[in-house]
């Protein structure tokens, strides 16, 4: 028999899986930190939809260059909620098995009417 997940069981687990990538320094918050990597470092962009267009789009062309995923997420408090700060508009995801695992849960969720 298969269990199904709830939409809030998927969004609890996906606040865990950041906050403890985020712990394990597999993650790092917002836009200059994120212009500061190397490309080749980020596996995966989360964005928020409140962000200012010309970062969002600078983000959104390094998605399309190096051929990651980048995920929209509905607001900046939203977003900094997860890791007890007040906002943040921007990620990246360092850690491809995190990254993948994100995408996943997401798809989870989409699948659930999220």
């Amino acid at each position: 028999m298969a269990i199904l997940k709830t939409i809030s069981a998927i969004e609890n687990e996906f606040r865990g899986v950041l906050g403890i990538a985020f712990r394990g320094r597999r993650l790092v918050l917002g836009y200059e930190n994120i212009t500061h990597l190397p490309p080749n470092k980020i596996k995966g962009l989360i964005v928020t939809e409140d962000l200012s267009e010309k970062p969002k789009r600078h983000l959104e062309k390094i998605a399309d260059e190096q051929g990651i995923s980048l995920i929209v997420f509905p607001s900046l408090t939203d977003l900094g909620h997860a890791f007890g700060v007040k906002r943040v508009g921007a990620l990246a995801i360092t850690d491809q098995g995190l990254a993948n695992k994100i995408e996943k849960l997401l798809k989870e969720g989409d699948q659930y009417g999220r």
